[in-house]
């Protein structure tokens, strides 16, 4: 009886061994390291799938939010490297991109678990009754957000619309600025393309001169802002600066198992100036020109009278 259990036990053993090595790249040394660490969301439930919504700890890489949905959570075990994410448009990747970059930085529960919802959202993630769509999902459908479920997706249809409204944008984006009178200075954010972006923050430092608004304000629906200022005696200088959502979205896939593809928070920073000259004693613009317009030139001598001489008397 003892033989026939050890040779059951060295059965049993051999099929282990041979099992991790079968699965061994799927769910081995990656696997048994992992350690998902959860930053700042909700375990909740969504149209009948739990899961975890919210940001996760990627290491080195630092808070991202996962991209996939129904597969194992990202963690930085799985050997996360860069990813193009090229199965997903343009304009999704630069929805994406906007979201994360302009929400993501220190956020909060409530808009930790909304960007989930928008990520998943804008990449076609399939739930239990469908794809998923912020827009349309009732909020009876939701459940585990401790009491915020309501908050929860307002805030997701809220970042949706901005992230939606910005994904015709084109990289890089860009700072201008230009005067606007003798008296104001206007800073505007462009894409490549020189389509104007909204929703940025622009904050301007005044040097020589009394500015007579606040030094920070939002560019509007033309992409700009103005600043107005007292006239200065002297010179000015004006330096604009603003952060933006970087539209080149950074994802990253993992390399040891099949697991959800991430993507993290990006901002670009932007800047631009503008010098005031010195006014002249009529104007007081931007710069001034002299002109100088050379004298005519002197009339020729007058020739001398024809024929001989004429002696004096």
């Amino acid at each position: 009886m003892s033989s026939s259990r050890h040779r059951i036990h060295t059965v049993l053993l051999v099929l282990v061994v041979a099992g991790w090595g079968w699965f061994g790249p799927a769910f081995g040394p990656g696997r048994a390291a992992a350690a998902v660490v959860h930053v700042s969301g909700f375990e909740a439930t969504v149209d009948g799938f739990t899961s975890w919504y919210g940001s996760y700890g990627m290491g080195a890489i630092g808070t991202v939010w996962c991209i996939d949905h129904g597969i194992p959570a990202p963690d930085a075990a799985y050997g996360y490297v860069p990813t193009d994410l090229t199965d997903h448009t343009p304009d999704t990747r630069r929805a994406l991109a906007w979201a994360l970059g302009r929400y993501g930085g220190g956020a909060d529960r409530i808009t930790s678990a909304a960007l989930t919802l928008d990520m998943h959202d804008l990449s076609g993630a399939r739930y239990p009754s469908g794809p998923l769509n912020v827009n349309t999902l009732g909020v009876n459908r939701l459940s585990g957000f401790a009491g915020a479920e309501a908050a929860v997706l307002a805030r997701a249809r809220e970042v949706k619309a901005d992230a939606v409204a910005h994904s015709h944008l084109v990289p890089p984006l860009q700072l201008k600025s230009r005067w606007d009178g003798p008296s104001a200075v206007v800073a505007s954010v462009i894409d490549a393309q020189g389509a104007p972006v909204a929703g940025v923050a622009v904050h301007v430092a005044a040097s020589g001169a009394t500015l007579n608004v606040a030094p920070d304000a939002v560019t509007g629906g033309d992409g700009s802002v103005r600043f107005a200022f007292a006239v200065p005696a002297g010179p000015a200088h004006f330096v604009f600066t603003a952060v933006a959502p970087d539209l080149v979205l950074q994802a990253f896939a993992p390399t040891h198992i099949v697991a959800q593809r991430a993507a993290r928070p990006a901002t670009v920073r932007l800047a631009a100036a503008v010098d005031r000259r010195a006014p002249t004693t009529t104007t007081s613009t931007s710069s001034s020109t002299t002109t100088t317009t050379p004298a005519a030139p002197a009339p020729p001598p007058a020739p001398p009278p024809s024929g001989p001489p004429r002696r004096s008397s």
